[in-house]
C-alpha cells in the first residue's frame, strides 16, 4: 500500500526529532552519573537556603576539566566555591554553597572546561525565610493617633500582628504591601492609639509567620505632661521609662519627685535622665530612625527616694527617645553606684535616700552644686571616695545616732563648704587618707568615741567645736590630731 504525502511527511519529522536528540545526548554525554547529567544539560542548579556540598561526576577528557565561579558576571560568588580534582575514573567537581542568610534568592554562574567543551550552570539559592522589623521600639505621642510599623518579609503571606490585651488603647487597623523586591515584600500595618490622659504605657506587639521566630515590638506611648509634684510607684523593675515616656518636654515642670517601687539599671538611667538640666528628645518612627525634635529643660530639684529598693538587672541605656551618649552606669542590690548622681550641672537641691540603703559608691554626689542637704540612712555601711566632693552649697549631711556606718572613703565628705554641724557614730573605723573623718569641714562636730581613735598625721579643723561624750574631754585634750579642736565639749 502506498503511503500517502502527509504520512511520510510525518514520519520525516519524527527522524529529524529523534536525530536531533540522539546529538543532543552525545554532546552530553562527558557523564554517566544520572544527577550530574540532569544538571548540565538543563543548566541549572537548585540550591536550598542551608549549606549545602554537591558533587558532579564527569568522565576523562582529552584536556583537564576546569571549573571558574561567575565567569565574566559581576556577582557576589564568595558564598559559592567550586573546584574540579582528578580521580581514578574520572573527574570530581566539588561546589561548596554557604547558608543564605539574605531575603531574597542569589546566584552565580559556574562554567565547566575541558578544551573546547564548555558547560554553564547557573546555580540558584533560596532564601532564608524571615521578617525584620525596622525598629523594635515605636513611639508615640499622648495624644495618640494613627501610626505604622513596618517590615520587610519574604514568606508567602503577610506576618500576622497580636496585641495583649491588656492594651485596650491600641487598635489595629490592616496592613498594605508597600514594596516588593523578588521574594522580598515591605509591610506596612497601621494602627490608631487613644490619647493617654495619664502615664506613659507600653504594648508588647507580636508579629508571627511561619517557620520564622515571633519577632517582639514594644510600642511605648508618651505620658501627659507631669505637675509640679508627682508621686510615682515602680511596681515592676525597669518601668519608671515606661511610666515617664520619652517627651522630656512633658517633664518640664515637675521640681518634686516621690518615688516608691523596686528601681534597676533602666530606672535609675531614667532618673540620671530626669536629673539632667537639659535633653535634646528624638521619636523612633516606623523605618527605625530618631527624628530629633528639639531641647527640653528640666527643674527636678527635690527627689524622695525613701521608700525604694535598688536591685540590680535591667539595660545600661534606659530612654531610647532621649537622644545622647550612652554610659555605662549599672545598679547593684541596695547600693547607690559609683556616679550615681554625678550629673553635670544637675539642679538637684535635696535628696530622701532609700530607707535601706547600705552604701554609696564613689563620686555618687560629686560636683552636685545645688545640693543643699541630706540625710544618710542608718542602714549605709560605707561612703566612697570623694562620694559628696566639691558639693558647694551642701549644708547639712545628717548621720542619724543609730547609724551603722563604718567605713568613709578619701575625701568622701570634702564637700568644699563649712557644715554646720555633723555627728559621727562609734560604729565608725576612723582611718587617716589624707585627712580624718573623710576630711569633712565642719562648725561642730560630734563624736560618740570615750577613748578617742589614735591619730598620727592628721585632725580635726582648727576652727571646730569637738562635742564628746561626758567624762572623755581630757583624754581628747591629751591625744594628737584632736586636740587641734577650737573647743572641746562635753555632751
Amino acid at each position: 500500500m502506498k503511503r500517502t504525502i502527509p504520512t511520510i511527511f510525518l514520519s520525516g519529522i519524527i527522524l529529524l526529532l529523534l536525530f536531533s536528540c540522539s546529538k543532543d545526548i552525545t554532546e552530553s554525554t562527558d557523564t554517566k552519573d544520572p544527577y550530574t547529567y540532569e544538571i548540565i544539560s538543563q543548566g541549572k542548579l537548585q540550591a536550598g537556603e542551608h549549606a549545602t556540598t554537591v558533587h558532579l561526576s564527569l568522565l576523562s577528557s582529552t584536556q583537564p576539566w576546569k571549573v571558574v565561579v561567575n565567569g565574566e558576571e559581576k556577582e557576589d560568588s564568595s558564598w559559592c566555591q567550586a573546584s574540579a580534582c582528578q580521580e581514578s575514573d574520572g573527574w570530581s567537581v566539588k561546589i561548596d554553597i554557604n547558608s543564605n542568610p539574605n531575603m531574597i534568592s542569589r546566584h552565580v554562574l559556574l562554567t565547566l572546561t575541558s578544551g573546547e567543551k564548555a558547560y554553564k550552570i547557573r546555580v540558584q539559592q533560596k532564601p532564608t525565610k524571615q521578617m525584620v522589623l525596622q525598629s523594635d521600639h515605636i513611639d508615640v505621642l499622648k495624644e495618640g493617633g494613627d501610626f505604622t510599623i513596618a517590615l520587610k518579609s519574604n514568606g508567602s503571606t503577610a506576618p500576622k500582628v497580636s496585641i495583649p490585651a491588656s492594651a485596650s488603647w491600641l487598635n489595629y487597623i490592616g496592613y498594605t504591601i508597600y514594596a516588593t523586591k523578588q521574594e522580598q515584600k515591605t509591610i506596612l500595618y497601621h494602627f490608631k492609639a487613644k490619647a493617654n490622659p495619664d502615664l506613659g504605657r507600653m504594648a508588647d506587639l507580636q508579629f508571627s509567620t511561619d517557620s520564622v521566630e515571633d519577632f517582639p515590638v514594644l510600642v511605648h506611648q508618651w505620658c501627659r505632661e507631669l505637675n509640679k509634684e508627682e508621686n510615682i510607684h515602680v511596681s515592676k523593675p525597669g518601668q519608671l521609662e515606661v511610666l515617664l515616656g520619652g517627651n522630656a518636654h512633658d517633664w518640664g515642670k515637675l521640681e518634686f519627685l516621690t518615688l516608691s517601687g523596686t528601681l534597676n539599671t533602666t530606672d535609675m538611667q531614667t532618673l540620671r535622665i530626669m536629673l539632667k538640666p537639659m535633653v535634646r528628645c528624638a521619636i523612633t518612627n516606623a523605618e527605625g530612625n530618631q527624628t530629633l525634635e528639639s531641647e527640653a529643660y528640666l527643674n527636678l530639684c527635690y527627689l524622695n527616694m525613701k521608700d525604694c529598693q535598688l536591685a540590680a538587672g535591667g539595660e545600661e541605656y534606659a530612654e531610647k527617645s532621649i537622644a545622647g551618649p550612652e554610659d555605662t552606669y549599672e545598679s547593684k542590690y541596695q547600693e547607690l553606684s559609683d556616679h550615681a548622681f554625678d550629673i553635670t550641672r544637675t539642679g538637684l537641691q535635696s535628696i530622701v535616700l532609700p530607707s535601706q540603703l547600705l552604701s554609696i559608691g564613689s563620686c555618687a554626689f560629686n560636683m552636685c552644686q545645688n545640693l543643699t542637704k541630706i540625710e544618710i540612712p542608718a542602714s549605709v555601711t560605707h561612703i566612697g571616695d570623694y562620694a559628696f566632693f566639691t558639693c558647694e552649697k551642701l549644708m547639712e549631711i545628717h548621720i542619724p545616732n543609730d547609724s551603722q556606718l563604718k567605713e568613709l572613703g578619701k575625701y568622701a565628705l570634702s564637700t568644699g563648704s563649712d557644715l554646720k554641724t555633723i555627728s559621727f557614730p562609734t560604729s565608725l573605723q576612723v582611718k587617716e587618707n589624707f585627712g580624718i573623718l573623710g576630711n569633712v569641714s565642719a562648725q561642730n562636730i560630734h563624736v560618740k568615741w570615750i577613748t578617742p581613735p589614735i591619730l598620727t598625721q592628721f585632725g580635726v579643723n582648727k576652727n571646730t567645736i569637738l562635742y564628746v561624750p561626758r567624762g572623755s574631754a581630757e583624754a581628747y585634750h591629751n591625744a594628737f590630731g584632736w586636740n587641734k579642736a577650737k573647743e572641746i565639749v562635753e555632751e
